[in-house]
């Protein structure tokens, strides 16, 4: 790792690439909106249910070597995940304790600098988020696996809620406990590989 430094004790969450092929299909901008909140935006969300929306476009230049930050995160928490945005999809999240949740990216407001963020979802003491996607469909989510087996698809047709809310408990006696990042096949994001 001659690039990074670990000893401090961050850890990599995800790796995104700067070429435009790679991100998400955005809209024209708004006349009147600002350059740091027109589209694409970087959708963090953290362990305790911290979401933070942030434009991309600072991100673009290259940095110093400490790198830029997009979020300020409690002692104990860790950003889980960081997806591109368009702004049009919906937030699909699962905690630990068996709890489902999907609402509009659109809720969230954008940060202009590093910070904590807002509320995604309503916690129970001792839970914390075990899942978190964007989708832009309404029939598609998270797919977790609950202690017992079965498979639950945490869609915004079956889940959709508001944020900060806690979500619909998926049963009343276990959880979740499995869950796996869909594969993102860069060859065919580029246009370079066959299904």
């Amino acid at each position: 790792q001659k690039h990074f430094r670990f000893s401090d004790g961050e850890r990599g969450v995800g790796v995104s690439t700067s070429d435009s092929r790679g991100r998400p299909a955005v809209p024209e901008p708004e006349p009147d909106a600002e350059p740091s909140e027109a589209a694409p935006h970087g959708v963090a969300l953290t362990r305790f249910g911290r979401i933070i929306r942030f434009s991309l476009s600072s991100h673009a230049e290259v940095s110093q070597r400490s790198g830029r930050r997009y979020a300020r995160v409690a002692k104990g928490d860790r950003v889980l995940r960081v997806l591109p945005s368009a702004g049009h999809e919906h937030a699909s999240i699962a905690t630990r304790g068996g709890n489902a949740l999907a609402f509009p990216v659109a809720e969230v407001g954008i940060l202009k600098g590093a910070g904590k963020g807002v509320t995604g979802i309503k916690l129970k003491p001792g839970d914390e988020v075990l899942a978190y996607d964007l989708v832009g469909e309404l029939s598609a989510g998270v797919e977790v696996t609950t202690t017992r087996g079965r498979e639950v698809v945490v869609s915004p047709k079956r889940y959709g809620g508001s944020r900060a809310g806690r979500g619909q408990a998926v049963m009343k006696r276990g959880g979740f406990q499995d869950w796996a990042p869909p594969l993102e096949r860069l060859d065919l994001i580029f246009g370079q590989g066959e299904e």
